[in-house]
């Protein structure tokens, strides 16, 4: 086989692939066009979510985890003194509620 007729082969392949490509872009249009929305959306959610998680409590007005979660922390370490060290112990010691 000379060079010139796998170079005819190659670029022939070449066509077809990009023929076919075209095809199942021309017959898949509207799936291929949701589907790259869907992506963008949440390319578009994700970064926000990433924003606003390392903001974290730099500005005053937006909420985010570094302004809810220290304020919560103590409470859920109360909690879970209480039902795994504690194991339900009331204040005084005793079995709580009772």
């Amino acid at each position: 086989m000379k060079k010139t007729e796998r170079h005819q082969i190659k670029r022939d392949e070449l066509v077809t692939a990009i023929e076919r490509g075209t095809f199942y872009v021309e017959n898949h249009a509207r799936r291929l066009a949701i589907a790259t929305v869907a992506l963008v959306v949440l390319a578009a959610g994700l970064f926000g979510g990433w924003v606003w998680w390392s903001a974290g409590g730099d500005h005053p007005d937006v909420p985010g985890p570094g302004i809810g979660l220290p304020r919560c922390a103590p409470a859920v370490h109360a909690w879970i003194q209480d039902v795994f060290v504690h194991r339900g112990e009331g204040p005084g010691g005793g079995e709580a509620g009772g």
